[in-house]
């Protein structure tokens, strides 16, 4: 890059720091400026709605069971935070999860369901479907209990499996994250038809964990 390149760009980022560029920039854009600040603060306010829900929520749950709030770590607490002001304030289920987990880790050692890191990640990649699959596989989850008891089939009414095209990805994505163990046949469907289908979902360590974690403690 030339020197006058450079001190462009300086000039530029000297402009932002200063509101100068911004207020250039919102002219170029007219009335889309006015629209998109309409929804930014849309996205504000569901987000900050959604906290304030599970903020609350996990104050609540601590409150009932006369926990006292601890200092949570800022790799669980920063990251959790942030996914689940994305959760969507009118998912009460979902909702919960968060708190739960939030709830958990507040507890401190003992009090609680041990919170990993990773949480807070793998619950914001789960759909609200794919979360009611793992309280039906976790069904009164007890972590004294051995991971792999934990069995279901998908031709249990429960699943609703027939109901839900996307059923058996579900179960795909779920393994993938390492919160079940899948066993998977091929039926036949015709002569030389066959489909890829779970024959039973299994509990494990991880999935266990996960589950327990998103459960209100106590």
């Amino acid at each position: 890059m030339d020197e006058q390149s450079t001190e462009l760009v300086k000039a530029t980022a000297s402009g932002v720091a200063e509101g100068t560029t911004t207020a250039f920039l919102n002219t170029l854009l007219g009335p889309l400026v006015e629209a998109a600040d309409s929804l930014r603060d849309r996205v504000r306010l569901r987000r900050w709605k959604a906290e304030v829900l599970m903020l609350t929520t996990a104050e609540g749950f601590l409150a009932a069971r006369g926990i006292d709030p601890q200092h949570v770590p800022a790799k669980i607490l920063f990251p959790l935070l942030d996914y689940g002001s994305r959760e969507d304030p009118d998912d009460a289920e979902m909702v919960t999860r968060w708190a739960a987990l939030l709830a958990n880790a507040a507890a401190g050692d003992g009090a609680g369901a041990a919170v990993l890191p990773s949480f807070p990640r793998i619950l914001s990649e789960l759909s609200p479907e794919e979360a009611a699959i793992l309280d039906l596989l976790y069904r009164d989850s007890n972590p004294e209990r051995v991971p792999s008891l934990y069995r279901r089939y998908p031709d249990d009414p429960e699943f609703q499996a027939d109901g839900d095209p996307l059923f058996y990805t579900r179960c795909f994505s779920l393994e993938g994250l390492g919160l079940l163990e899948a066993s998977w046949e091929n039926v036949q469907m015709g002569d030389t038809m066959y489909e890829h289908k779970v024959s039973h979902l299994e509990g494990n360590a991880l999935g266990l964990s996960f589950v327990l974690a998103c459960t209100p403690p106590g």
